[in-house]
């Protein structure tokens, strides 16, 4: 593209989740070609999983043969995504939306354009699909699972029961495209556990309540490779839990001497069979057992994908520093004003328009506001961490620097032809009284934005990415003149000041 030619190629890249805190291997088919006259270049990526899409024969009026569409149920909550899917209207808050829109479409002598029909389409097709889920829900999931829901390519999210208290954390990522559990299923072809995401360690004040699990899975047209829906659960806590205490084949009981953690493929906490860890569920295992974090990435168990964020913003108040006065010298142009009359002339004018006498004797009171947050540019580093396709168990021993004690722990990726999912089980000695959780010298476990400091880390040494000079001038028009194009100065005449400055004064008199 740099180039600007034309062509298509096929490659494994990594994809970074919406949320920025995962990343996954995909396949994709890019496709690229130069835009003619210009320095500009187009590129297109398409996943494996999208090279085919649906393509409709019917048309709007066909739905109304097929019964009442758009219709909520009693049977389950229905999301639709945040789409206008009527071309000359608002975006769609929920079904009656639609619905609502359907019937002034039907009284109005039903115009061919008046819908977008690929999205009607669609929309209609999968709650005809879905319409049924409830009855899934109530065979075989009841005993393990809190809610199930299935969401669509079509922007569908149907949740499984109505009085689900669910459709508060599902309902902000109503537009499935940019859902980052939605995106991640797609990406993954096994299971993909996940916990709500957590900075801070969580505190015994802390009311909230342990997070559920949500578990998805994409579904997939055999034929055609292609996915149009994902479904999901919610799992408790204490059922991940229970199943670590009495389906593994080691000890990983709530009283067992053994620290058994399973943590999904960001290195993010999903269960353990610790109590003291549980307020910790969601969080980067780095800040969890980080000398265990550290062995693993050191070994390789999890790699890390680096990126760059160049239009970031950083607070002045994070490190501000003082400095003493220092004597300033001014420019030439500075000096060079001083001596015309234009400069003294427009001083005086702006002194004399800002002095009143009234508000100078009568100043009023006013609070002292708080000033504003002042925001400098700057480059942060992030990480998402992974776990290598070929890896599937290793164990070793961890030795403590400072004290005498060592950890003997076994990684295992869950991800055979029993259970395909993103889920790292580890087992590893509980931790030793005084040992330091930090190893000096070692590479730090970056996860969150972290200011990037060009000095510290060699940043003029880093190998440029290529870059090619651009030939044509793509916005040059043979008729433009430079001559009439270019700055302008006019002369301000004197007379005109010296007027100015004597209303001025008369109008601030008066007043």
């Amino acid at each position: 593209m740099t180039d600007g030619i034309t062509g298509d190629a096929s490659m494994v890249t990594y994809v970074i989740s919406a949320d920025n805190n995962h990343t996954d291997q995909e396949r994709r088919h890019y496709f690229y070609r130069n835009i003619k006259s210009t320095s500009f270049s187009l590129g297109l990526s398409i996943p494996s999983y999208q090279k085919y899409t649906m393509v409709f024969t019917s048309t709007p009026k066909d739905i109304v043969k097929s019964g009442t569409p758009f219709i909520e149920d009693n049977k389950s909550i229905v999301l639709v995504a945040p789409w206008k899917y009527v071309m000359n209207g608002s975006v769609a808050s929920n079904l009656s939306d639609i619905y609502s829109s359907y019937k002034k479409w039907e009284k109005s002598g039903k115009d061919d354009g008046f819908w977008d029909n690929e999205k009607l389409l669609t929309l209609h097709l999968d709650l005809e699909k879905t319409e049924h889920m409830h009855e899934f829900f109530n065979q075989f999931m009841l005993n393990r699972t809190e809610a199930i829901f299935v969401a669509t390519y079509g922007g569908l999210t149907r949740i499984v029961p109505t009085g689900s208290k669910y459709k508060e954390k599902i309902e902000k990522d109503r537009d499935t495209w940019k859902a980052s559990y939605f995106k991640r299923a797609l990406d993954y072809d096994g299971l993909v556990f996940s916990a709500p995401y957590t900075l801070k360690e969580r505190t015994e004040n802390d009311t909230e309540p342990i997070p559920d699990i949500m578990i998805t899975k994409s579904v997939t047209v055999t034929a055609y490779n292609y996915k149009p829906a994902v479904i999901g659960s919610f799992v408790k806590h204490e059922k991940i839990v229970e199943i670590l205490g009495t389906e593994t084949d080691q000890n990983c009981g709530v009283d067992s001497s053994i620290d058994c953690y399973l943590l999904d493929d960001g290195a993010f906490l999903i269960s353990s069979n610790r109590e003291e860890h549980f307020d910790e569920v969601g969080r980067f295992f780095g800040k969890v057992d980080p000398l265990l974090m550290h062995e693993l990435y050191n070994i390789s168990v999890y790699q890390r994908l680096e990126d760059f964020d160049y239009q970031a913003t950083c607070s002045l108040n994070d490190s501000t520093t003082s400095s003493a006065i220092r004597l300033r010298i001014p420019s030439i142009n500075i000096l060079f004003e001083l001596l015309t009359v234009n400069w003294w002339s427009s001083i005086w004018t702006w002194w004399v328009s800002n002095l009143s006498f009234y508000s100078w004797l009568n100043a009023p009171v006013v609070e002292t506001a708080n000033a504003p947050e002042v925001n400098k540019n700057c480059i942060k580093r992030q990480a998402q961490y992974y776990i290598p396709t070929d890896f599937s168990e290793i164990e070793g021993v961890i030795e403590c620097i400072n004290v005498n004690c060592t950890r003997n722990y076994k990684a295992i990726k869950l991800n055979n032809s029993k259970l395909k999912s993103n889920l790292m089980f580890v087992m590893v000695d509980a931790k030793c009284d005084g040992c330091l959780e930090e190893k000096s010298g070692d590479i730090d476990l970056l996860q969150e934005p972290k200011v990037f400091e060009k000095e510290s880390e060699h940043f003029c040494n880093k190998q440029a990415r290529y870059r090619r000079v651009t030939e044509p001038c793509y916005d040059y028009h043979e008729k433009e003149e430079s001559d009439c194009s270019g700055p302008l100065s006019t002369p301000v005449s004197v007379a005109v000041i010296v007027i100015a400055t004597i209303v001025t004064v008369l109008c601030t008199w008066i007043r």
